[in-house]
């Protein structure tokens, strides 16, 4: 049974893996053609990329698939993600952690002090009531928005999305659209704000996603196969997500190329933190009445408390019991050997309930009864706890369900969703039907009205019309008329009779977006049509207006005489009136969400100068530890009995020992915090004394080597070419005999230099390398190749016979006169006797 299962499993992967190379089809050839979606956690977040036909889940600088969602702020730099982590305890007055709670949060929000029991540095409040953290860096104290400090660390992700695309080192990779997923709750302002912050790290965010709908995409896009047909038969699925920091419930139908939300629950302070919190304050009181010291008091012994209770909440997912041990908590160590999964589900006992109260009131919700359910797929940090799960199976009657990855599916359903997006790539189309959280209206003054509305935060309007409601669906398109001949101003609201529109808005910060509409240039009808859009990511958007213009025209009539039809018609000239469609302007108030443009500018300014200060003083660092490493690697290896000290004249060799020991004293005193140049120009002084008798100890060892590649290969070229003696009828054997002995020269000559070169001393350079070797090997080799490459000759051309003309003229001729040849002349008398 188990090797079926083990077998159905990796069949089931390959199935996966042939929906993801067909679900991304890219037509470009360039690896670093790609779009990338962030799961943006309280506590971890994690970066898929979408490229060449799939979905990839980015690693960090140290081999982790998530990174901490933590900013530590120096003196000299910021520490974002694990490194920040490192550091949370150490340097927590100046450490930000859980920043997607802190998003668009005002000083004076009762919930902030709630936050900050797992917040340790200070906060201030703007002019303008909006948060900030108050951390030390560049040896000042700086104000940063929660948007900057998640600018960072969009930031530090997109590096890691550039180098794991980088193909060509020369041309590095610059990838910068994206698609961010956020909490269903978030308000239109906020949602503003995280494309701002987009904006402040140099990243287009293309969209953005709810979290649980990220995961469904990711759930049902490869399962097209698998899904009914009609909308009337879709699969339901209940998607359940507990994080560290809420929890969200989204109960969604799927079929073939779609899915809907049907209904979706949340609870902001429903998390696994909560549980950390329950367990820390439960230690506490122990460790006051056992070691009689007041963590509580203390932040930094309050956080690493916090740390502990979350490794006894992992150990006891999987073990009935689990220790909790820490080193010099307030100078005692703490030894609480034995805590049972018991007692940590008794103490947190009400965290359970509120997640089995979510679960009954979003079934509710959605209508559909419980046994029509056809899973429960549960995600996040809390799928891992025992009690949770209980507490699904008897909330919905059903065990929970893990095909989804608990840790990957939301970044990943976010890199599908920006293949979307992006004309970069063809995607299998999956439409997705999001279901309204926040009913938005449309309000205006109309003049002369029959019926009017009234808001009382809008006092200049007496018309609305409801976009969309409870119930309603988006992304869509909406066509609203508007009776208005002259310039006019359009507000959007979030309906404050809403239940979570008065949880989640601000008191009188319900107006999400204001346009002022032109007016058109000539007479109209006196109706102006709006084409609305409601976006992907929530926010209205207006994408033009339109009216009737009315205008006039000449145009030549026939004109008959009724009395005389026989007469010509009379041609005259008639003026008439007509209407066309005239495109109005619409100027959006681009300061009513998020912070206005000038700041955002200035924000990305500040986030482009703290990252080169960042990588100025990474490359100093490594600098520093560049001149360190080669005085300690090379001073011992020049000095008296080294491997390089007879490579080195004496006089080199005293000036790098008097200048090693100089620098080292340097870098250990008033160089500890140098310059990059000052680092750089001493490295590059040691070197030209090191890494030229670094040289010649190689070229001492290489060459001799060299020179026993080089007499066998000489031999074969002065083989190969006697061998071909008598081969050839129009080549001599003069010829081949004359290259082979060159051959022979050349391996003499190379004896020679090598003797020569093994008597100088040591510490002068070569004049011949390994290379001079090869080069003598080619100059050789031509010449035998030359030699046996020699064209045969062409053959004597034959003499063609007398033509016929010149044959007769021969016979007509009289005879010729002998030859002069002895052998036939006739002897004279006197040779005769």
């Amino acid at each position: 049974m188990t090797n079926c299962h083990f077998l159905f499993c990796i069949a089931r992967l390959f199935v996966v893996w042939l929906c993801v190379t067909d679900l991304v089809n890219n037509n470009t050839t360039r690896e670093n053609m790609s779009v990338f979606g962030v799961d943006l956690g309280n506590l971890n977040s994690t970066v898929g990329i979408t490229r060449n036909g799939g979905i990839d889940i980015v690693i960090n600088e140290v081999s982790k698939r998530e990174t901490s969602t933590v900013i530590s702020m120096t003196e000299q730099e910021r520490f974002i993600g694990e490194s920040g982590l490192d550091r949370a305890v150490r340097n927590c007055n100046n450490t930000i952690n859980c920043v997607k709670r802190f998003i668009g949060a005002r000083i004076d929000d009762p919930a902030i002090e709630s936050e900050k029991r797992f917040l340790s540095c200070p906060t201030s409040g703007d002019d303008q009531g909006r948060l900030m953290f108050d951390v030390a860096y560049n040896g000042e104290t700086v104000s940063l928005y929660p948007e900057q400090v998640l600018a960072m660390f969009i930031q530090q992700l997109r590096k890691y999305v550039n180098r794991e695309t980088t193909v060509d080192p020369k041309m590095p990779a610059d990838v910068r659209d994206a698609v961010i997923t956020v909490p269903c709750f978030y308000t239109p302002e906020q949602r503003r704000l995280v494309i701002q912050a987009c904006e402040m790290a140099g990243v287009n965010a293309m969209s953005l996603l709810n979290e649980t709908t990220a995961s469904s995409i990711d759930y049902g896009i490869f399962r097209g196969s698998s899904l009914p047909e009609k909308e009337s038969e879709a699969q339901i699925v209940l998607i359940l997500d507990v994080g560290y920091g809420a929890t969200t419930a989204a109960l969604t139908a799927f079929w073939r190329g779609n899915l809907k939300v049907l209904a979706r629950k949340y609870d902001m302070y429903l998390g696994t933190r909560e549980v950390d919190w329950t367990l820390s304050q439960h230690f506490a009181a122990e460790i006051l009445n056992k070691y009689k010291v007041d963590v509580n008091e203390n932040k930094r012994a309050r956080i690493r408390l916090l740390a502990a209770c979350e490794r006894v909440k992992c150990l006891l997912s999987g073990n009935m019991c689990a220790p909790l041990n820490i080193e010099n908590l307030m100078d005692v160590d703490v030894n609480i050997n034995s805590f049972q999964r018991g007692e940590m589900e008794t103490a947190c006992a009400g965290v359970a309930d509120r997640l089995k109260t979510l679960l009954v009131s979003v079934i509710e919700e959605s209508g559909v009864a419980a046994d029509k359910i056809a899973s429960v797929e549960f995600i996040g940090g809390g799928c891992r706890i025992p009690m949770f799960k209980r507490a699904v199976e008897e909330a919905t009657g059903k065990a929970p369900s893990f095909t989804l990855n608990a840790s990957e599916s939301v970044a990943r359903g976010a890199a599908i969703t920006a293949a979307v997006f992006s004309p970069k790539f063809q995607v299998r189309e999956f439409v997705t039907y999001e279901q309204t959280h926040f009913p938005v209206k449309l309000a205006y003054f109309q003049e002369n009205a029959t019926s009017v509305s009234s808001v009382p935060f809008l006092p200049n309007v007496n018309k609305i019309v409801s976009l969309v409601g409870k119930g309603d669906f988006y992304p869509k398109m909406l066509e609203v008329t508007v009776k208005r001949a002259d310039s006019f101003s359009l507000y959007a609201f979030s309906d404050p009779e809403n239940e979570a529109v008065k949880s989640l808005f601000p008191q009188g910060k319900y107006v999400t977006g204001e346009w002022t509409i032109g007016a058109a240039s000539k007479p109209t009808n006196g109706e102006v049509k709006i084409r609305v859009r409601i976006q992907a990511n929530g926010l209205v958007a207006i994408e033009g207006a339109s009216t009737q213009e009315t205008y006039e025209v000449e145009e030549i009539e026939e004109k008959k005489d009724p009395e005389n039809p026989e007469k010509e018609a009379e041609k005259i000239t008639v003026k008439k009136q007509k209407t066309r469609r005239a495109e109005l302007s619409v100027t959006p108030n681009v300061t009513l969400l998020g912070h206005a443009p000038e700041a955002v500018v200035k924000c990305r300014k500040l986030e482009e100068e703290m990252n080169n200060r960042d990588l100025l003083v990474n490359r100093t660092k490594d600098a520093k530890n560049e001149l360190e490493s080669y005085i300690l690697d090379n001073r011992s290896r020049i000095g008296d009995g080294g491997a390089w000290s007879d490579f080195v004249s004496a006089d080199d060799k005293s000036k790098f020992l008097n200048m090693a020991n100089d620098y080292e004293s340097w870098l250990y005193e008033e160089g500890s915090e140098s310059t990059l140049e000052e680092y750089t120009l001493r490295t590059a002084a040691l070197k030209n004394i090191g890494a030229p008798a670094q040289q010649r100890w190689r070229m001492w060892d290489d060459i001799p080597f060299a020179l026993t590649q080089f007499i066998p290969k000489a031999q074969a070229v002065r083989d190969n070419a006697i061998s071909n003696i008598g081969k050839f009828a129009h080549i001599t054997e003069d010829e081949i005999r004359a290259v082979a002995a060159r051959a022979e020269d050349a391996i003499v000559w190379a004896q020679v230099e090598v003797e020569t070169y093994q008597k100088a001393p040591k510490f002068q350079n070569a004049v011949l390398t390994p290379a001079t070797f090869d080069t003598k090997i080619k100059e050789i080799e031509t010449a035998v190749k030359v030699v046996l490459a020699k064209p045969i000759p062409k053959p004597p051309k034959e003499e063609k016979p007398a033509a016929p003309a010149a044959a007769e003229k021969a016979e007509d001729a009289p005879p010729a006169a002998p030859a002069s040849d002895e052998s036939t002349q006739v002897p004279k008398p006197d040779e005769l006797d």
